[in-house]
């Protein structure tokens, strides 16, 4: 079953108030003051096999604390592709079934209250069993960040499991894209805590 699949599914048999708390619940795991403000909307073309979920969300909290406490750290999170994505170990010895087709797109929208003015390098990891890409623009008023998985193929054969392997350690590396700040950082931004 794919991505679209299951999300209809869990449309169908829980209701849309329940995938709305679950996408609430993600979003609370780094922010947790954040709050819909929106309802749920739902654009699906089951012949294409596209769904589109779209809801929006407000957090006062964007900057967490370091471990050590002496630096802000800044979190983008795109929720619906880790669980997207099959994990494998290097020395795995057969060869590998991956969710397939995949294509998730998510983005995040951080309205003026949000570091601007940063230049994020564009991440894109290209292999022969997916493509993965994380890039951002800004205007005055937000920045968007979109982050982008695709499979190609169904089976990762046994001689390229390492090649997949290595090649999701560069997702997981953009996947867990932050910044940090100091205290200065936060001011000289116009940022707050």
């Amino acid at each position: 079953m794919g991505a679209a699949d299951q999300l209809r599914h869990a449309m169908d048999s829980r209701g849309r108030a329940a995938v709305k708390t679950y996408l609430t619940e993600q979003v609370k795991q780094t922010r947790p003051d954040a709050a819909a403000t929106s309802e749920l909307e739902v654009n699906d073309d089951p012949m294409a096999n596209r769904l589109v979920l779209r809801c929006h969300f407000r957090s006062e909290a964007i900057l967490t604390n370091s471990q050590d406490g002496k630096m802000d750290l800044f979190f983008l999170v795109p929720y619906s592709i880790p669980s997207r994505i099959t994990g494998v170990s290097a020395t795995r010895k057969y060869p590998l079934a991956i969710l397939h087709p995949v294509d998730v797109q998510h983005t995040i929208r951080l309205n003026p209250e949000t570091p601007r003015n940063l230049n994020i390098p564009k991440q894109t990891v290209r292999s022969e069993f997916f493509w993965f890409s994380f890039a951002t623009t800004t205007t005055w008023t937000e920045s968007t960040h979109v982050f982008t998985f695709a499979t190609s193929v169904g089976t990762v054969p046994f001689a390229k499991v390492r090649d997949y392997s290595n090649d999701l350690k560069d997702v997981s590396d953009a996947l867990n894209w932050h910044i940090r700040f100091s205290s200065r950082d936060r001011k000289n931004l116009g940022m707050r805590r």
